[in-house]
C-alpha cells in the first residue's frame, strides 16, 4: 500500500481470491465504508435462555460447544443488554459466531424467506443476472465481476442470501 492511500482491488480469478485479498485488506477501507444501519430484532429473555439458545445454535453448526468465556466481550455485552451490535462489530465477529448469532434469533423460516426474496431481487436487478444464474457462474468460477471491494461483497452477501433461500425453500416444502 502506498501511503495512505489503499491499493485499487485487482480482478480475481476466483471468489475464494477475492475474500482471500479482501481478508488481508479489509482494514485499510473502514475510512472509507458507508455507515450502514439494520435492525435486529430480540425478544428480551433472560440471559440464560439466549445464551442457551446461542450455544445450541453454534453447536449445530459447527459440531462444537462453545464456553461463555470463548464468546468475543462485545457479543457477550450484546447478549446481556438485548442491544445489537453495530455493524463493524458484527463483521469482525468469526463467521461461525456470527451464524450462530443469527440462527439464535432467527425469525419464523417464510419470514426469513421473504426477506431474503427481496435482497435477491435488489442484486438481480443491480447486475441484470437471475441468481440462479449468478449462483450457477460463481460454483462453475465463471467471471462475474470487475473486482471491486463493493462488488466483491455484494457477490459474497448474495452467494449466502441464494444458498439459505435454497435451504429455506426446500425446507418450508
Amino acid at each position: 500500500m502506498a501511503g495512505n492511500k489503499p491499493e485499487k482491488a485487482p480482478s480475481f480469478a476466483s471468489i475464494e481470491e477475492a475474500s482471500e485479498w479482501w481478508d488481508e485488506r479489509s482494514g485499510d477501507y473502514w475510512d472509507k465504508a458507508k455507515e450502514v444501519h439494520f435492525d435486529i430484532q430480540i425478544d428480551k429473555k433472560p440471559l440464560h435462555k439466549i445464551y442457551k439458545q446461542f450455544q445450541t445454535a453454534y453447536k449445530e453448526l459447527t459440531g462444537n460447544s462453545i464456553d461463555w468465556r470463548d464468546i468475543p466481550e462485545n457479543l457477550q455485552n450484546s447478549l446481556r443488554t438485548f442491544q445489537p451490535l453495530s455493524v463493524k462489530e458484527f463483521i469482525k465477529l468469526p463467521q461461525n459466531i456470527r451464524m450462530a448469532y443469527f440462527a439464535s434469533h432467527k425469525s419464523p423460516d417464510n419470514v426469513v424467506l421473504n426477506k431474503i426474496k427481496k435482497r435477491l431481487a435488489f442484486y438481480e436487478n443491480k447486475y441484470g443476472i437471475t441468481s440462479e444464474d449468478f449462483y450457477r457462474k460463481y460454483h462453475n468460477s465463471e467471471s462475474l465481476y470487475e473486482g471491486s471491494p463493493e462488488q466483491v461483497c455484494d457477490f459474497l452477501l448474495w452467494h449466502g442470501d441464494y444458498r439459505r433461500y435454497l435451504e429455506l425453500k426446500n425446507a418450508i416444502r
